[in-house]
């Protein structure tokens, strides 16, 4: 849910305590008069409410961070269209490019499905790259549709926030 809410100083934050309704939640009011609005997403649950990291209100958890890259998804056929395996050679060449492109990359395991009512077994591939990074990874995948044989690939990409934990 996406809430307005204006920023709270010490007064609010304290009224907002004194002001707790039943099972320990509070009568939050999402926008004060008179005071500029910030838009947050904000999510609510019995516990508390979860606001972005550096944001302060009673109760909240800090969550993740703006976005910083790019999470992408791919998948690459393991048969071609008429049920065969790919041959070695396209797989080393795979290998090449998935190397070329010069970025970490999980391999999820095989996924299974349908795509246009024919039966699929994929590679199932996740990497975080830098949104510049993304062309590269398309261009790769442009070759890699002939390759395969395909007439598309697949391609998912959204904004993530990523930290490598220490």
């Amino acid at each position: 849910m996406v809430v307005k809410y204006s920023a709270w100083d010490d007064a609010k934050d304290a009224k907002l305590r004194r002001d707790r309704g039943s099972g320990g939640q509070a009568s939050l009011v999402p926008v004060l008069p008179n005071l500029p609005t910030i838009e947050k997403v904000l999510t609510l649950s019995k516990a508390a409410a979860i606001l972005a990291v550096g944001d302060s209100w009673y109760g909240a958890r800090p969550v993740a961070k703006e976005p910083n890259t790019i999470k992408v998804t791919l998948f690459f056929p393991l048969f071609d269209n008429d049920g065969n395996p790919f041959d070695r050679e396209t797989w080393r060449w795979w290998q090449r490019e998935m190397k070329k492109l010069d970025v970490d990359f999980s391999e999820l395991g095989l996924a299974g499905g349908a795509w246009r009512g024919q039966k699929d077994r994929c590679r199932w591939i996740m990497t975080v790259i830098r949104e510049e990074e993304l062309t590269e990874i398309r261009e790769f995948l442009r070759e890699a549709r002939k390759r395969f044989g395909q007439t598309v690939m697949y391609l998912d990409y959204h904004p993530v926030s990523f930290e490598l934990v220490k």
